[in-house]
């Protein structure tokens, strides 16, 4: 590559074949260079190797082969038996592509079906999907034709379907209402994961709620940035039946606590951050309990945060820490005063026995 990175890149069709003896492989457009590894098996003896018709004599000279773009290059093998008389030939075709290409090699729709089947020469521009009720998020993956390209996914139109579906007079009047909460909460995420495939590998995970429709616009730039193609995938989700309310994977007839209850198209919505009881999204009715280092206070429908100063722990430590010291120490005290007043009452009722035992006999008085 360019910047120096190497990516494997596979045969067509793939190799080995059966019966297959000659292959094609694509270079990208941003590829400057390539390296060729041929290593013949076990009892097998690499007789002859051509580039273009001409002899290859040393490995090294496969190492690094420079081709121009559009340009091809023609390599001839032969491989000979050291038990038979045996001579299979292969032929590997290496073309570097243009950098002109709009095309996917590969459109797939991960969390459900597309209802069009797609192919490479197809002129289709819009295709229908069909995602899994019980998967919240939709994931398109693209495998790119030259990984030169570009593609940006991006959510072009949104709309409620099924009975509970609301006016375009509601919408306008309450939008907030009724927009999902999971719609609000997530929004469209987009990765590239390097495989064996020349990280030409793109996904698009696209939040959809349930009775929902969804249109994912997909534009694709050719590597030279002089073409661009507009694909759309419109995505459909159906819902709960009966005036059940779709839930963590299954329909129930009453939302937990943190969620409401979204009529329009029965799922139980999460109310926003911070929020215990909600009217819809945007509406909070009674915020979350307050922690150590944070309050809640709800302010036109939302549920603000106010961040307790982190040294405030430590005053509230002390302070507890304090009110317990003067509590044991109280209860010290007490005991001592306690203790003194027994001490000196039994020293004077000690002290009164001794006194009487102290009078001799002949003077004691005695009750009659």
């Amino acid at each position: 590559m360019s910047d120096g990175r190497t990516e494997s890149v596979p045969f067509d069709p793939p190799f080995p074949t059966a019966n297959r003896f000659d292959y094609k492989c694509y270079l990208d457009n941003i590829m400057n260079s390539f390296a060729l590894k041929v290593d013949p098996e076990k009892f097998a003896i690499l007789s002859r190797l051509l580039e273009d018709g001409k002899e290859v004599t040393k490995r090294s000279q496969l190492h690094h082969i420079s081709i121009d773009e559009g340009a091809e290059k023609i390599f001839a093998v032969s491989l000979s038996s050291t038990h038979s008389q045996n001579v299979s030939k292969y032929t590997l075709q290496v073309l570097h592509r243009l950098g002109f290409s709009t095309s996917l090699e590969d459109l797939s729709f991960m969390t459900g079906h597309l209802k069009e089947a797609f192919h490479v020469q197809s002129e289709i521009q819009a295709y229908h999907a069909v995602q899994d009720v019980k998967e919240d998020f939709a994931e398109i993956q693209c495998v790119k034709e030259d990984g030169g390209q570009e593609i940006t996914c991006a959510i072009e139109d949104a709309e409620t379907r099924g009975d509970g579906r609301p006016s375009k007079a509601e919408l306008t009047l309450f939008p907030h209402q009724y927009s999902p909460s999971l719609e609000k909460m997530h929004s469209l995420e987009t990765w590239s994961r390097s495989t064996d495939r020349r990280a030409r590998i793109q996904n698009c995970r696209i939040p959809i709620d349930t009775w929902r429709k969804v249109t994912v616009g997909l534009n694709i730039t050719s590597a030279d940035k002089t073409r661009h193609r507009h694909l759309q995938i419109i995505i459909d989700r159906d819902g709960c039946q009966n005036q059940s309310f779709f839930h963590d994977g299954r329909c129930i007839l009453h939302c937990p606590i943190f969620h409401y209850e979204q009529r329009f198209n029965w799922r139980c919505g999460a109310c926003d951050s911070n929020c215990e009881f909600c009217a819809h999204f945007a509406r909070c009715k009674r915020c979350r309990l307050d922690v150590p280092l944070k309050k809640y206070e709800l302010q036109d429908g939302i549920c603000e945060v106010v961040r307790v100063h982190p040294n405030k722990i430590y005053f509230f430590a002390a302070w507890y820490l304090g009110s317990a010291c003067a509590v044991l120490c109280g209860l010290y005290l007490s005991y001592g005063l306690w203790f003194l007043i027994s001490k000196d009452e039994k020293a004077q009722r000690n002290e009164e026995g001794n006194e009487d035992e102290r009078l001799p006999l002949t003077i004691r008085e005695f009750p009659s």
